[in-house]
């Protein structure tokens, strides 16, 4: 900051020096934004301006297209769910967020049967249209209303969705700090930012106040007593009249269940922090403020941040979309600079914070601005997040593993993209050089993605695949099911049949049972809640046959168990509490880990 603040001092002198105090009575972010296109330019005998310049729009762009583009990627279809290999040192709790394949509620499955949030064929052919009608109505309406009622309004709109643009960036740049950060020590995210699950449900048998399980494990631990203390103790319990009772499944009945972590703690302060700075440094708002025109780094800070946001919320499926749409955009932006004067004049009347500022060689006090529209950088990096999750895709196709954040896979179109745009952008700046003239800057990015990418896919013979990847979910239609009988679910799946050997019997049961095990769902639904725990003896089927390892499985109450002696009638007693069959049930969906041959 000494550099910055020394380069004020100079400015201050130099501009006024009858009245230095001038630009060091501005305030931080102003000295600042004062400070730093004098130190951008403080060498230009060596470097262009023109290169400073232009790097600074490129640096920029990437930045939001980074950003942007890594939002969008979570699960994609062909890959496992990440709970299904948690012991892999990839796996992070976050791998689960955000996937539109995980249902967990009933809004979400609405959603998938119907599906509502996605874009179909008529959204991308109507895109450019209403894009068009829009600059049509700010066109008329600086002629009917006051500008400064228009400019009023859009910075105010702008200033409430930068909120959730932050705060969505933010908690995506935390996300990857945490989980790269705490692979350096063995963990995993949640050593920063634990989650917690937090439940609503009807039960009319607990009483009123906390109720948590009592793990005896951990009792046994942390008082060091053995399993007979314990057994003493539940005994004595028992004696005394006291039952234990912890905590139930949450079952049916539940309302609502959130999970959540702390991040809000910081994401919160800094989204609404950002939001007051634009607010305090935006003449058009905030009347007090001394500056005829809004600070340009907080200015372009907050739309960086709204260009990844948009990036990350346009999930375009497919490229034959991307296609129509970036096709459509060329037109529109061919025509509206060089055959009308219609976006010229709304861009000159209308003070919306909808263009990325870069500063110019200052002339003294002054700093002429440079600047690039939001819309150059958003669309593509919509093809740009799009080529991102083709080449997740990819991956996945030849490796049909559980997807996590952490795992690394090769991004060729993603690069290809990037690198294709940078080319366009940085061709767009050369042409504006040397003409003078304002340039439509789709006129040059989208032939240079469109030829990098297919040049790529032509060259790696996967142009087929490249066309046919779509992300499109079909809507739930009934008629596609009705030649599926009711029956294809039912218990007569679990019926043995001569044909069958007994373990690839056991083997579809399994698989089965893995899939649903809505056997332990019901009886978890119908088991007495305050009951505390049940007895399950194990006794040999025969005792003559040592190698019969068929166990009949019996149940007790406590009760008929008065003292240790009694444990030596069962080969091997297990007390279940009520918390305890959740462990069960989980046990239960694990994927079969041994399948006994005929001769075992």
């Amino acid at each position: 900051m000494s550099e910055a603040q020394s380069a004020v001092d100079a400015i201050a002198i130099a501009s006024n020096p009858t009245n230095s105090s001038s630009i060091l009575s501005f305030s931080w972010a102003d000295q600042l934004a004062v400070a730093v296109p004098h130190i951008l330019y403080a060498n230009t005998t060596s470097v262009s301006p023109y290169l400073v310049q232009t790097s600074l729009f490129l640096a920029i762009a990437t930045v939001c297209i980074l950003i942007g583009s890594h939002s969008t990627v979570s699960k994609p279809r062909n890959a496992a769910l990440p709970l299904s290999d948690v012991e892999n040192p990839s796996y992070d709790p976050t791998d689960n967020d955000e996937s539109k394949y995980l249902i967990t509620s009933p809004e979400s499955l609405k959603l998938a049967i119907l599906q509502l949030d996605s874009i179909k064929i008529q959204h991308v052919v109507a895109f450019p249209f209403v894009t068009a009608a829009t600059l049509f109505g700010l066109h008329r309406a600086i002629h009917y209303l006051s500008a400064e009622q228009i400019n009023y309004w859009l910075n105010v709109h702008f200033m409430l969705v930068s909120f959730v643009a932050v705060y969505r960036n933010s908690n995506v740049m935390l996300n990857r700090f945490t989980r790269r950060f705490s692979k350096l020590f063995g963990k995993d995210s949640t050593i920063f930012f634990e989650r917690y699950k937090l439940t609503l449900s009807t039960n009319r048998e607990l009483p009123l106040g906390p109720i948590q399980h009592i793990d005896s494990d951990k009792l046994v631990e942390e008082t060091k007593k053995d399993d007979t203390w314990l057994y003493k103790l539940r005994k004595y319990l028992k004696d005394q009249g006291f039952s234990v009772i912890g905590a139930p499944a949450i079952a049916s009945d539940e309302y609502h269940g959130l999970v959540f972590d702390l991040k809000p703690l910081i994401l919160l302060p800094l989204s609404l922090g950002s939001m007051y700075l634009f607010y305090l440094h935006n003449p058009i708002l905030n009347s007090s403020y001394g500056q005829p025109d809004i600070n340009w780094l907080i200015l372009d800070f907050m739309l960086a941040n709204m260009a990844a946001f948009a990036i990350g919320c346009l999930k375009f499926p497919n490229f034959k979309f991307m296609a129509i749409l970036l096709g459509g955009l060329f037109l529109y932006d061919i025509y509206f600079v060089f055959q009308s004067n219609i976006m010229m004049e709304v861009a000159t009347k209308v003070n919306a914070p909808i263009k990325i500022l870069i500063p110019q060689q200052p002339q003294g006090f002054k700093v002429p601005m440079s600047l690039l529209g939001l819309g150059d950088i958003v669309i593509p990096g919509v093809l740009a997040s799009l080529s991102l999750r083709f080449d997740l895709f990819n991956y996945h196709e030849d490796h049909p593993l559980a997807y996590h954040h952490l795992t690394r896979y090769p991004r060729p179109y993603f690069k290809t993209t990037v690198a294709s745009y940078l080319i366009g952008l940085s061709l767009t700046f050369v042409v504006l050089h040397k003409t003078g003239n304002g340039q439509p800057a789709l006129l040059y990015i989208v032939p240079s993605m469109f030829v990098g990418i297919s040049l790529l896919a032509t060259i790696r013979g996967e142009m087929s695949k490249l066309l046919s990847f779509d992300e499109t979910i079909k809507e739930f239609d009934e008629k596609n099911y009705d030649n599926i009988g009711q029956d294809d679910e039912s218990d007569s799946d679990y019926n043995f049949s001569g044909d069958d050997s007994l373990d690839e019997w056991i083997d579809r049961v399994e698989e089965d049972r893995n899939e649903d095990a809505t056997d332990i769902d019901e009886f978890l639904k119908q088991a007495p809640k305050t009951l505390p725990r049940v007895v399950y003896t194990f006794n040999s089927d025969s005792e003559s046959d040592e190698e019969d390892d068929t166990y009949i499985i019996g149940e007790e109450e406590e009760s008929d168990i008065e003292d240790l002696e009694d444990l030596e009638a069962v080969d091997e007693l297990l007390v279940v509490e009520e918390s305890e069959l959740i462990l069960i049930k989980k046990d239960l969906k694990k994927e079969v880990r041994e399948v006994y041959s005929d001769e075992e």
